[in-house]
């Protein structure tokens, strides 16, 4: 009985060691492949360089956006503009819009009880030359594969403003003499590929007032830019 047990003992001792190590040398080539798959995956990829480059390019765009705080009209501004970057982070542009308006609810309250005693004024166009400079330059990568480029900048600059006026609500509109504005600005490029852009824009504008003291429209725009062949 005792010689029994003791065989018996031995028996589950000699399969308990020979049995884990024989699936581990079965199962090591399965880890390790699993593993390599697992790191491929989970790996980090380093940009060591800029791979967007716009130093001596053209970039042509459109754009449309808001202006979203007067209290009188709504303006929906569409516009173009041409740009050329002296260097990576530098760059000046010219740029047009027409701006469309429609009147807010307090304009159509004071309307329909013919209350505006005021002068009013709403913009209908602007165009200038503006300066961008974007110190900051960064990527991101979407679901580990695919990386986007983009700058974070100022735009600063000044041009004309066109404007339409009226005394009374019984008056005509008439175009008043163009102002000079002031302009100041945040903007974000995210580069699509080597060629397209999509750029974001929130600006202020600063210029006299038809009525007196200054008007400060801000505007918020998004659009598209088509950069021209990076010399060799």
């Amino acid at each position: 009985m005792i010689r029994r047990s003791a065989l018996l003992l031995v028996l589950m001792t000699v399969f308990s060691v020979g049995v884990p190590s024989a699936y581990a040398k079965t199962a090591s080539p399965l880890n390790k492949k699993v593993a390599d798959v697992w790191g491929k995956n989970r790996g980090i990829k380093v940009i060591q360089r800029r791979v967007f480059t716009k130093s001596h390019r053209w970039e042509f765009g459109l754009f449309a956006g808001t202006m979203p705080n007067d209290e009188v009209w709504n303006y929906w501004p569409v516009g173009a503009r041409i740009d050329y970057f002296i260097f990576e982070s530098l760059g000046f542009e010219l740029v047009g819009a027409y701006v469309p308006s429609s009147s807010t609810k307090l304009h159509s309250f004071l309307s329909s009880r013919h209350l505006e005693t005021q002068e009013l004024e709403k913009v209908m166009y602007y165009g200038g030359v503006n300066f961008f400079w974007a110190p900051l330059h960064g990527k991101f990568s979407l679901f580990n594969h695919e990386v986007t480029h983009f700058d974070v900048g100022l735009n600063f600059g000044a041009g004309v403003m066109g404007t339409q006026t009226k005394q009374t609500a019984n008056s005509n509109w008439e175009m008043a003499t163009p102002s000079v504005y002031g302009e100041i600005g945040l903007g974000v490029q995210l580069y699509l590929t080597r060629s397209w852009a999509l750029r974001i824009d929130y600006r202020h504008y600063f210029y006299p007032a038809a009525g007196g003291g200054t008007s400060m429209p801000a505007e918020f725009t998004v659009g598209f830019g088509w950069f021209t062949k990076a010399p060799h």
